[in-house]
């Protein structure tokens, strides 16, 4: 069965939409095209040299099978070398060089005054006959020289205001030159994407191609200002503006694209990571001292609290919820109101979230001792409209000698017995409660509602000889 090749340049594909993260972006490009029956390759000609080869993803409508999706690497031809940035780096590069083949004109015609008077000011010193001293020629010298000294500093001065541009058109023409040159190195190797499908039946199909990009980012600014009531009808409010900034140079310009900004973090893939089992042993000492009980209140662990670590002391961490704007499973997502156009040029993109209106709670404030200003302080509590169920995996300390005794006092856990698997809601999310896993792990599970703040204390005992020095190890 012969294979038919359709050939398509990735920039001409429109774009759907563009997912931006903390360090790359996803692109969706549709494709429309009519294909009969049959077994057809399509050839995506030009993909970003930023692309993540894995990322690579075709899905299609209608009556078509999809056998294959290859990435591949193919030396460049002249037409495909000669992008549309490059065209566009090479326009601004031949404008800058005929604003400066003006000036440099200018400034030889200058040149070229300067020096017909410089040869009239030498014919002087130059004359065979005898020169004269009288009156007239007296005055003749002075008006001459006078209309040198005028006309020479004039020249002098409008040359020094030539060169000045010119070596501003120099920086941008050579900047421009490195710019031309980096795309023409990357441009030597076509980065093409070949899709094998097999059509039972002549009708217009459309594929949506989705990849990654490096080279792409975006990052958070907050504008928070307090704008206090001017009449006691008003109220005082604190605005919050939450912007986006978005840089990129992958290569390709989003043109009159759906923009979205994501939290996820591809990059750190998706699993949660794994407590093993944290074993307490005694170290080893050279010299044997005076035996004692020795107890241990809270040991290691100490006090923990949501988000901390295997740190002593008794602490605690407010969880309060947030809203969103659109809550993925892992993730959040912004959508950008209106559709954008970003280049490929590394510039900041300023573009407008949301904005939120708060009533603040306000202190004055003062520290005489070190400042007699007085400071403003305005708080605000956020709050959201959904509960979250959130689970936090801690250590506690499982004994390898029976000399070491490990008693957890908070919280009351449930152990759940070897035949009983542990409780669940659902597949992937646990009931409410404490228990201890099979790794001696406390995994302490809790729904947070609205506007609700939850500290969490962990307390464990160890008793041992006082003789002894405890280690820790983890093990997997």
């Amino acid at each position: 069965m012969s294979t038919s090749v359709v050939t398509f340049k990735a920039r001409d594909l429109p774009i759907q939409a563009v997912t931006i993260f903390n360090d790359r972006a996803q692109i969706k490009r549709e494709l429309k095209t009519n294909l009969p029956e049959g077994r057809h390759q399509l050839l995506i000609e030009n993909i970003s040299s930023s692309l993540v080869r894995d990322s690579i993803r075709v899905d299609g409508t209608g009556d078509a099978q999809i056998h294959e999706v290859k990435f591949k690497l193919e030396h460049a031809s002249a037409e495909d070398i000669d992008s549309p940035a490059i065209e566009k780096l090479v326009s601004e590069k031949k404008e800058l060089e005929e604003e400066k083949a003006r000036l440099a004109d200018k400034k030889n015609l200058f040149q070229c005054q300067l020096a017909s008077l410089n040869a009239m000011s030498n014919k002087f010193d130059s004359s065979d006959n005898k020169f004269v001293f009288n009156e007239s020629t007296e005055e003749s010298i002075e008006k001459f020289f006078a209309f040198y000294d005028k006309k020479v500093i004039g020249l002098k001065k409008e040359m020094r205001a030539i060169d000045e541009p010119i070596k501003d058109f120099d920086g941008k023409i050579d900047k421009l030159t490195r710019q031309i040159d980096q795309l023409h190195n990357k441009a030597q190797v076509s980065r093409n994407i070949l899709v094998t499908v097999n059509i039972s039946a002549e009708s217009d199909f459309v594929f949506v191609l989705t990849y990654q990009v490096y080279s792409a980012h975006w990052s958070p600014i907050y504008d928070v200002r307090v704008v206090t009531a001017e009449t006691a009808k008003e109220k005082t409010v604190l605005k919050m503006d939450y912007f986006a900034v978005i840089r990129q140079s992958t290569g390709e310009e989003w043109a009159d694209a759906k923009i979205l900004l994501s939290t996820a973090q591809p990059c750190q893939g998706g699993n949660v990571p794994e407590l093993g089992t944290l074993n307490t042993s005694f170290l080893s000492k050279p010299e044997p001292v005076e035996v004692a009980r020795k107890c241990v209140g809270g040991g290691r662990g100490g006090g923990i609290s949501v988000g901390m670590g295997r740190g002593g002391g008794r602490c605690g961490y407010g969880i309060s919820v947030g809203m969103t704007a659109s809550q993925q499973v892992l993730s959040t997502e912004f959508e950008i109101a209106e559709k954008k156009t970003i280049p490929s040029d590394d510039s900041e993109h300023k573009m407008l979230i949301t904005h939120v209106t708060f009533e603040p709670s306000l202190l004055h404030e003062c520290v005489p001792k070190k400042s007699t200003n007085v400071f403003l302080t305005a708080s605000v509590n956020n709050k959201t409209a959904e509960p979250i169920t959130i689970i936090v995996r801690e250590h506690v300390p499982k004994a390898t000698d029976e000399k070491i005794k490990v008693k957890l006092l908070q919280p009351l856990v449930e152990v759940p017995k070897k035949e009983e698997p542990a409780r669940k809601l659902s597949i992937s999310t646990p009931a409410n409660g404490c228990i201890l896993s099979a790794e001696h792990n406390l995994e302490w599970t809790m729904k947070i509602k609205e506007g609700d703040k939850k500290e969490l204390t962990v307390k464990w005992q160890i008793d041992y000889p006082g003789n002894e020095t405890l280690e820790y190890n983890e093990n997997f």
